[in-house]
C-alpha cells in the first residue's frame, strides 16, 4: 500500500516538500501553510521500510494540533497504520514510524531519517541544531533530511535550503 498526504502541495509549498537537500527552512506568516508543508515533507518517505521521522513543536498544545492532523490523515487507511498514544507515534506495516515531540533533549538517543521542527524560533538555546541534527543517522534507505518552519511577518512563503 502507498501512503500519500491527501492534499497536493501549493505552488509555494512544493519546493519545500520536494527538496532533496539535507536542510530546508520554510518562512512565512501565520496561516500561510508552513505546518502542513512540514507534515507533507515528513510523510513523503513513509513508504520506505524502517523510515523514522520526528516532528517537533515548541509546546505540547501546538504539537497536539499536528497530531490531530496526522491521525485524521492516517484514519483513511484501514489496515496497518496504528497510533500509539503513550509513545506519541504513528507506525506503518513496513516498520516506518513518525514520532511527535516537544523537547529536543528527549530524543538524543534516536536514529532518524527526518527531523521536522515547526516554529523553530520558539525552541530555546539552539538545541535543535546540536541534539537533533546528529540524530539523522538511521540505517534505512531514506534520505536524511532536516526541515524547519519559522514565523515571519510576511505574506506568502519563502524557502531556504542547504547541502549537508
Amino acid at each position: 500500500m502507498t501512503y500519500e498526504w491527501p492534499n497536493e502541495p501549493t505552488e509555494a509549498q512544493q519546493p519545500f516538500v520536494d527538496s532533496d537537500r539535507f536542510e530546508a527552512r520554510l518562512y512565512g506568516g501565520r496561516q500561510a501553510g508552513k505546518t502542513e508543508a512540514l507534515l507533507m515533507a515528513a510523510v513523503r518517505d513513509v513508504n520506505i521500510p524502517n523510515y523514522r521521522a520526528l516532528i517537533m513543536a515548541p509546546e505540547y498544545a501546538r504539537l497536539s494540533l499536528l497530531i490531530e492532523q496526522v491521525i485524521e490523515w492516517a484514519e483513511q487507511y484501514e489496515e496497518g497504520v496504528e497510533w500509539n498514544y503513550r509513545n506519541q507515534e504513528l507506525s506503518f506495516p513496513n516498520g516506518a514510524t513518525i514520532i511527535f515531540g516537544y523537547n529536543p533533549k528527549h530524543y538524543s538517543a534516536m536514529d532518524l531519517d527526518f527531523v521536522g521542527i515547526d516554529n523553530v524560533e520558539e525552541i530555546e538555546d539552539g538545541m535543535y541544531n546540536d541534539h537533533l541534527r546528529i540524530r539523522l543517522r538511521n540505517k534505512s534507505e531514506a534520505p536524511k533530511r532536516y526541515r524547519t518552519t519559522r514565523n515571519m511577518p510576511m505574506a506568502g512563503l519563502e524557502m531556504w535550503e542547504e547541502e549537508k
